[in-house]
């Protein structure tokens, strides 16, 4: 049988004071959420030539009180479905349950540097793999792909620190799973990430 490919990508509503908070610390809250704002849009644009060629994408947000927000601010055309969960770890396993059997790839939407080639390389990596990673420079990961979900792998993990892709690598490892990791990525957290970003407000 041969697999379904699906693209999740995660988004906030880009409401001040509730996203890229540490930014909003130095830059103000109007200006952290507009750029937030900027980097999902660039990254949903970026991509949107391969939805539906090569696999399905579907924007899972949060909060899921904010539907007709998403609809307004990104379009009818896209899928959407709500992030569930009492926390990120659980948000992202339901994501991936909800569209199994497939081979799925999850991204968020702050990662600026994330391209075509990028998720296409994670793809083909699942075809031989069980799992793929991409990590952040900040200790994080900008993605996760697996061919099958596994409830382990965001269980117990220090979201939101500097140890989630070292735990994470602990339990693919304990789990004897099979795994391709990616380049190593910066995602856009703090002021001196920001210089990622401003190559990509033309470039799209």
């Amino acid at each position: 049988m041969t697999l379904a490919k699906n693209l999740l990508i995660f988004v906030k509503y880009p409401t001040p004071g509730k996203v890229k908070t540490r930014l909003g610390r130095a830059l103000g809250p109007e200006t952290a959420a507009s750029l937030y704002r900027s980097m999902a849009e660039g990254i949903i644009k970026r991509l949107a030539p391969l939805t539906r060629h090569y696999f399905d994408t579907t924007i899972f947000y949060h909060p899921p009180e904010k539907a007709l927000g998403f609809n307004a601010w990104l379009g009818p055309d896209l899928s959407y479905a709500p992030q569930q969960g009492k926390d990120l770890g659980e948000r992202m396993y339901n994501a991936f349950l909800a569209t199994y059997p497939s081979r799925t790839v999850l991204i968020g939407s702050d990662c600026p540097e994330i391209t075509v080639e990028i998720i296409l390389q994670a793809f083909q990596a699942l075809e031989s793999y069980d799992a793929v990673i991409g990590p952040a420079i900040d200790g994080g990961y900008y993605l996760i792909g697996l061919s099958h979900p596994r409830a382990e792998l965001f269980q117990g993990v220090d979201w939101g620190t500097e140890k989630v892709f070292h735990q994470t690598t602990q339990k693919v490892q304990a789990l004897q799973l099979s795994c391709h990791i990616l380049p190593t990525l910066r995602d856009v957290d703090a002021p001196e990430d920001i210089h990622v970003f401003l190559p990509y407000l033309t470039s799209g």
